[in-house]
């Protein structure tokens, strides 16, 4: 399976094991990015010579830099339209805790920005994988000190999660 990703840290930080994820892995995410980064990070990649193309974005969104949520959701939406019909799957941000409010994180509109970022890729035949449930047996464990990253240990449960995901969208959309 040929996978494609785009997004911020969350699928960033999967490089150096991309194997994990898909045979043939291309990560073009990078930490920090919103979906104002997602055009640029998709460039002239030709969408069909993938199986399915996984979206993280939303914390860097929320954050202290943030972008206004309508206007990142239509930039999502425009990605998501540019790609079709390759298949998405939205990677939905992990959320944070009490610490990221500090840095200047709003987690009650990370939750909000979770919601309707799935909603929009479901309503073009995509998927969606809460991150939030993934990692919440973890319990304080699932986030790195600043609050809004996964921790390594969180990562053993992230890595299946993600690539269970991405097949269960590619072979749904077939």
């Amino acid at each position: 399976m040929k996978v494609l990703l785009l997004g911020d840290s969350h699928l960033a930080r999967m490089a150096p094991y991309r194997r994990l994820v898909a045979s043939q892995c291309e990560i073009r995410a990078v930490g920090g990015s919103t979906a104002q980064d997602l055009p640029g990070q998709l460039g002239s990649l030709d969408p069909a010579a993938f199986d399915v193309i996984g979206i993280s974005v939303g914390t860097n969104d929320c954050g202290p830099a943030g972008i206004d949520r309508d206007v990142s959701l239509r930039l999502l939406r425009s990605v998501v339209e540019r790609v079709a019909p390759t298949p998405v799957l939205m990677i939905n941000n992990p959320g944070g805790d009490e610490v990221a409010r500090t840095w200047g994180y709003d987690i009650e509109a990370m939750q909000a920005y979770a919601d309707e970022a799935a909603a929009l890729v479901r309503g073009y035949g995509g998927r969606t994988l809460d991150l939030r449930r993934v990692i919440a047996p973890l319990g304080p464990k699932r986030l790195t000190p600043d609050g809004f990253h996964i921790s390594r240990l969180a990562h053993a449960l992230v890595f299946p999660a993600v690539r269970a995901a991405l097949w269960r969208t590619r072979f749904s959309a077939s």
